[in-house]
């Protein structure tokens, strides 16, 4: 048995080695879904902006498209107050360490 500070080798503890490579596939698709979040908070904010230049939408934007299941007010709702919000909980201190989702979210790219 190894002593109290030593890490024991994974032989020596059957299912270890399986147990790390759980906690790494969770690890490697936390950062995928990280990087996700973090591409699609700022496209929702960059297409926030392209629609104030295009106008609002009306419904027969949608008509005849895959996106029938939704209304100019739903897809507005998105691009004015839904997206602006999760941006701003993005940059926003959380917890009582000061921890930032964002630098965290960009922290998961490198």
């Amino acid at each position: 048995m190894p002593e109290k500070n030593e890490k024991a080798a994974p032989s020596e503890f059957p299912g270890a080695q399986d147990q790390s490579n759980k906690r790494r596939n969770i690890a490697s698709r936390a950062v995928t879904a990280s990087t996700q979040l973090w591409d699609a908070v700022q496209d929702l904010s960059e297409l926030s902006l392209e629609r104030v230049q295009s106008g609002n939408f009306v419904d027969d934007d949608f008509s005849g498209t895959a996106l029938t299941h939704l209304t100019p007010f739903l897809v507005g709702l998105l691009l004015d107050t839904v997206g602006p919000a999760v941006k701003t909980f993005m940059e926003s201190q959380i917890g009582g360490n000061g921890a930032i989702p964002r630098d965290i979210l960009i922290q998961m790219r490198q």
